[in-house]
């Protein structure tokens, strides 16, 4: 049977079309493509395209293996190299860059390993030799390691390179040392037990009265966690395993019409003992501060969703049910996977269009771990996609 490809015009994915298809869903980005009257690429084309779509499932697979299963530690790059594949991520447009990295486990022999990742093209300078990643790696097998979220600050880099050899023993009994540069407000010098302190988000505007989850006013992240404080002197601590979901309400950047804006958000976090408190716009650098948190907590439950998805239980996302044999329910209503003819994410609607050209929705906003929910059945998160109209 002949199967025609093209590229997806979005992010240069390969696109095979069976005999009756006229358009298909890009796997990688969920861009509708239209297959062409001609044919949409060259055999070499297509076939580099298609071993580079290989080399990235890879990337990905390694990240979601390690992710469960793999070690932590800290990786120096010797040398990165960029190759010339690209896709789209919800960060923006993307490369692949190939790393060699120094690999120190915490009480280990240090080793060379390879590693693979996606970086957004903005970011790709910070990439140099010498630059500490956050890395996990197989004890079994040190050939190659996935990196994990964003590099680290250069005053980590400078923490680093104080510490000791290998030899030097475990976490020190009086508490782990900071990193220089990263003074935590008061009341927050108790938190111990976190790791070290990532970053620091001050208050940016006076909290007004609101109701709901207690807003905080200062949040500090750590290696393994975080701490905040409301209104009141008290700091609460969580570490990522006690973080059960995230639910994220994203207005429009650009509604306002102007450019320079931060957008507008609210993030309403909750425990697994149901404590709740809200992350927005009062704190300083939001937006930076959750997209670490959310990269945090989902490589941490997201493997236990999946089992679970992948074991036939009905897992609950606030509105949105989804069973892998039954389908999805909305609105208390159930859908039967083959009725189905697409689910989407935009303007902050999750949108599930069925063959009968009803399109039952429900906002993001309203949808706990909508990001782990679109992972799980398949639906590919565009850049602000959850960001709503006011």
């Amino acid at each position: 049977m002949a199967v025609e490809a093209q590229l997806c015009p979005q992010c240069g994915a390969a696109i095979q079309f069976g005999p009756a298809q006229t358009q298909m869903a890009c796997g990688h980005c969920g861009t509708m493509v239209i297959r062409s009257a001609a044919a949409g690429a060259s055999a070499d084309s297509v076939a580099k395209e298609i071993e580079a779509e290989k080399l990235v499932q890879a990337t990905a697979a390694r990240e979601k293996k390690l992710r469960g299963r793999g070690r932590p530690a800290t990786g120096k790059i010797a040398s990165a190299e960029a190759t010339d594949i690209f896709r789209q991520t919800p960060e923006g447009r993307s490369v692949l860059l190939t790393l060699s990295l120094e690999v120190q486990p915490e009480g280990e022999a240090a080793f060379t390993a390879a590693a693979t990742v996606l970086v957004v093209l903005a970011a790709v300078e910070k990439y140099q030799a010498g630059l500490l990643l956050d890395v996990r790696y197989d004890p079994r097998d040190h050939a190659y390691v996935s990196v994990e979220g964003r590099p680290r600050s250069a005053k980590d880099q400078s923490e680093h390179q104080a510490r000791p050899g290998p030899l030097q023993t475990a976490r020190p009994a009086w508490g782990e040392p900071q990193p220089s540069g990263h003074k935590v407000p008061a009341g927050f010098e108790h938190v111990d037990n976190l790791g070290h302190v990532s970053s620091v988000h001050e208050q940016a505007q006076p909290l007004l009265p609101s109701f709901g989850p207690p807003r905080a006013s200062v949040v500090v992240r750590y290696h393994r966690g975080l701490a905040y404080r409301t209104n009141g002197p008290a700091v609460t601590a969580w570490g990522w395993d006690e973080v059960a979901s995230i639910q994220s309400n994203l207005i429009d950047r650009y509604a306002g019409h102007s450019l320079s804006a931060p957008a507008p958000q609210e993030h309403t976090l909750a425990n697994n003992r149901g404590e709740q408190f809200m992350v927005d716009n009062g704190v300083k650098d939001v937006e930076d501060l959750m997209t670490a948190v959310k990269d945090a907590v989902y490589r941490l439950i997201g493997p236990a969703y999946e089992q679970r998805y992948q074991g036939g239980e009905a897992l609950v996302f606030g509105p949105v049910t989804v069973q892998r044999q039954n389908g999805l329910a909305l609105g208390g209503q159930l859908y039967a996977w083959k009725d189905i003819q697409n689910v989407a994410v935009n303007a902050g609607e999750f949108q599930v269009t069925l063959h009968t050209g009803q399109k039952p929705k429900a906002y993001t906003a309203a949808i706990p771990n909508v990001e782990l929910l679109c992972q799980l059945i398949g639906v590919k998160l565009g850049y602000r996609a959850l960001e709503r109209q006011p």
